[in-house]
């Protein structure tokens, strides 16, 4: 589902939806608004590399989704990625926003819900090698017992240490 059909539904619903996105600009985590106020001034100033002085990174961030009615008041919930990782828009708003559905009970919001949850979580078997590492992932619905299952299975093929974890794509 994407992020636009599920803020569109959200509004349907009688809400209003607020993403808020902030990144990394140095070793500050700013919002994207203050970022780009600070990439046309370093323009204006004439930035002779054009790269911002190696100041913007694609890693890590922070994604922050405010939904709010005058019944319900405003509900919150955030998304952070690693600095390890490389940030994803899309996929930090989804799931920031169904973080904040799983907070507001209207079942006018339920099949929202449902369908984020068939096709974006999954549970992920990962196995030590001097760090967690991802080995295979399995459909939400087909279960943890399911995938705990498989997971005990594959750590007594590798004798390493295993763990089920759920993950968002």
């Amino acid at each position: 589902m994407k992020t636009k059909e599920i803020i569109d539904s959200i509004k349907n619903a009688g809400y209003r939806v607020k993403i808020t996105h902030s990144r990394f600009f140095g070793q500050k985590l700013l919002r994207n608004a203050d970022i780009q106020v600070l990439v046309k001034a370093m323009k204006i100033m004439g930035d002779p590399k054009k790269n911002y002085g190696g100041m913007i990174n694609n890693r890590g961030g922070l994604t922050n989704v405010e939904i709010s009615n005058k019944e319900l008041g405003t509900i919150s919930a955030k998304a952070e990625c690693s600095i390890h990782d490389v940030f994803n828009y899309s996929k930090a708003s989804r799931l920031a926003l169904y973080r904040c559905l799983n907070k507001i009970d209207d079942k006018e919001l339920e099949s929202v819900k449902g369908k984020i949850k068939r096709e974006s979580l999954f549970y992920t078997i990962q196995i030590m090698d001097k760090k967690w590492k991802d080995v295979e992932k399995y459909i939400f619905e087909l279960g943890r017992e399911h995938a705990l299952k498989r997971a005990k299975q594959i750590g007594t093929e590798t004798g390493k240490e295993y763990r089920v974890v759920e993950s968002f794509e």
